[in-house]
């Protein structure tokens, strides 16, 4: 088949997993909290979900080194598909409990992982250069925009059709995706000399670990950053996708509607504050900033706290999901003003020859970070006053910030460091 079709069809997939996963996670944290009024159990989920996700990467790059991508990538869309099928039974049968949600969640997470990790290896033989840059510029696109369309589809179906709907829609979805799939220009894959030199490989890859790991220990500046930034994930992710649904949606009672409004907004200050990145040249200002950024989300988190107030009750709920949309807007582009440039800097830095060892690296210590904050922030939503946690959450982000913000010490070491001319590769 012609290039221009695998394309299409490579988009529509990627469309179909990353709006499906979207209205999946939002329609799971509805009925998981709807059915156990547990942020714990919810907690649960989502943190395995996310390990199983981060280990399904992993496992995924070696499959997909080694057989048959354009198989690898229909036997996730059927996977999927069939993983979905069974919870509709179960859902049919009235028997679907968080028990059951939280074995589909994590097979889906893997399988989504197999799929994502294996669409990208196959696009170099699947497309041509030219339409390589077009697809992943486009996949992250979908990226941003199913993480705006996906919850609010979600709650739109999930308050006036059910959770069975979102279902079937994402299963046959998916079925549809797998069988255009088949149509792929099958890639060729030559894994005869992979497994012949699997034990050697295997050997290198324990030496090259343990090489990458002392270069980030000897790298000061990177490991600091590495070591916050795996900080960071540990508290901002399950406050976005774990305390914010439960306070707005268990504790406050808002609809389901106005839950994805909020999430909506974060996902719209995302794209925003990337856009206006992307439109700078220089990134140095916003890493001599990084502090005073992390400082100003510390500020926002606590703000969350503010539907507390006893003479919030004369308002409308409305009002309450527009201030919240306020706050999270701005923190999600404060999250890009960190994030892109912080990544920007640094892999113009890192030594050509450890670039994907560190990568590699840095992106498993920040994933791990984000299930112990789920379950940690799980248990603790379970024993305090929901309001404390936000709070507190903030307060310390903030000390924490001002403390680097104002130590001549760290400060001083910081602007010398960034203040290095660049040397490429090296």
């Amino acid at each position: 088949m012609a290039p221009k079709y695998n394309l299409s069809v490579l988009l529509f997939s990627r469309v179909v997993s990353e709006v499906g996963n979207m209205m999946f996670t939002f329609a799971l944290s509805l009925f998981v909290l709807d059915t156990t009024e547990s942020a714990f159990s919810y907690s649960l989920i989502l943190g395995f979900s996310l390990l199983a996700r981060t280990l399904g990467n992993i496992a995924s790059g070696n499959l997909a080194d080694r057989l048959n991508k354009k198989n690898l990538i229909v036997s996730a869309e059927i996977l999927n598909a069939l993983v979905l099928g069974i919870l509709i039974v179960f859902l049919w049968r009235e028997e679907l409990n968080w028990t059951f949600t939280f074995y589909g969640s994590v097979l889906l997470n893997i399988f989504s992982s197999l799929l994502r990790v294996s669409t990208n290896a196959a696009i170099p033989e699947l497309l041509k250069e030219s339409q390589a840059n077009k697809a992943n510029g486009m996949f992250h696109s979908i990226g941003a925009i199913s993480m705006i369309v996906g919850p609010l589809l979600a709650a739109l179906f999930y308050e006036h059709v059910g959770l069975m709907f979102i279902l079937f829609w994402s299963a046959i979805s998916y079925g549809i995706s797998a069988i255009l799939l088949l149509f792929l220009s099958n890639p060729d894959t030559e894994i005869s000399d992979t497994l012949k030199t699997t034990k050697k490989i295997t050997k290198e890859q324990v030496t090259n670990f343990k090489d990458a790991i002392t270069y980030i220990r000897s790298y000061v500046l990177l490991y600091f950053f590495l070591r916050t930034a795996a900080m960071l994930n540990f508290i901002l992710y399950p406050m976005m996708v774990l305390v914010m649904p439960y306070i707005v949606y268990q504790v406050i009672g808002l609809t389901a509607t106005g839950l994805s409004i909020i999430q909506a907004a974060w996902a719209l200050g995302m794209t925003i504050g990337a856009a206006f990145i992307m439109r700078r040249n220089d990134t140095s200002h916003f890493m001599q900033k990084f502090f005073s950024y992390l400082l100003l989300q510390g500020i926002l988190i606590a703000g969350w706290a503010f539907a507390s107030l006893s003479v919030l009750q004369d308002f409308n709920d409305w009002f309450i999901v527009s201030v919240y949309s306020v706050l999270v807007f701005f923190l999600g582009g404060l999250q890009m003003f960190v994030q892109i440039p912080l990544y920007s800097y640094f892999q113009f830095r890192i030594e050509k020859s450890y670039r994907g060892k560190v990568w590699g690296i840095a992106n498993a210590m920040t994933d791990i970070a984000a299930p112990f904050g789920l379950w940690i922030y799980g248990i603790v939503l379970e024993g305090v006053e929901w309001y404390i946690v936000p709070l507190v959450t903030g307060i310390l982000v903030v000390l924490m910030c001002t403390y680097f913000v104002t130590s001549k010490g760290s400060k001083g070491q910081i602007a010398k460091e960034l203040s290095k001319p660049l040397q490429q590769g090296g």
